[in-house]
């Protein structure tokens, strides 16, 4: 057992890495990766496409994790290129990317990898023989990540996951994370599963205690 695994302890190829990060782009479907996309011949006829172009759902696609899910950690990680280590990557001028640094530990491993709905890219910077290479993702990889995305985002629009159902916005109180009463101006608008949705009120410093039991706050 390795509690803590979901900190990265354990090592990944790339393309497991991108692949994992795909389920949040496409909406909670873990997809069978591929290398090559197509073949041509020498005039530039395609005579190999992968996956096949069809009108159904891609019948290798797994449901892996729910829609909802994917949402959230979408926007969580949108948050690490608009307010985080990954803030790097604003300079693509886009607001539809979402990615996350990663650094092993004594600097083993620099990773980022990133994504808006149509586009999944993992970068990582190492040695085949482990050794600290000193650097941090933010620093070693993600310069990387953003030329590669410069270029394959060159002129594709913006894209975004939709909203599914079973998700709200909710005004919370910034300390407490209760919802916010009215007069509160430390707030902030969050997205919650339905169900996990706070049900109660933040102290409001104009409301005494006494009130607040009685109305149920």
């Amino acid at each position: 057992q390795t509690l803590s695994l979901a900190l990265g302890s354990v090592s990944i190829t790339p393309m497991q890495l991108a692949s994992g990060f795909a389920v949040f782009a496409n909406g909670g479907f873990k997809v069978k990766p591929h290398i090559i996309d197509k073949m041509t011949d020498a005039t530039g006829q395609v005579i190999l496409l992968y996956p096949p172009k069809t009108n159904t759902q891609d019948h290798e696609a797994q449901h892996t994790i729910t829609a909802q899910v994917a949402y959230l950690m979408t926007l969580a990680m949108r948050d690490v290129i608009q307010h985080g280590t990954g803030r790097a990557a604003k300079i693509l001028k886009r607001n539809d990317l979402a990615g996350k640094t990663g650094t092993t530990n004594d600097k083993v491993d620099a990773w980022f990898s990133g994504f808006n709905q149509n586009t999944v890219t993992t970068v990582w910077v190492g040695y085949d023989q482990p050794r600290s290479i000193y650097e941090y993702g933010a620093q070693a990889a993600l310069p990387i990540w953003i030329d590669f995305m410069k270029l394959a985002l060159k002129n594709q629009p913006n894209t975004f996951l939709p909203q599914p159902s079973g998700i709200v916005t909710v005004r919370i109180d910034k300390k407490t994370g209760l919802l916010a009463p009215p007069n509160d101006t430390n707030t902030l608008f969050e997205y919650f599963r339905t169900q996990y949705a706070p049900k109660k009120y933040a102290p409001d410093e104009n409301v005494s205690a006494e009130e607040a039991l009685e109305a149920g706050l």
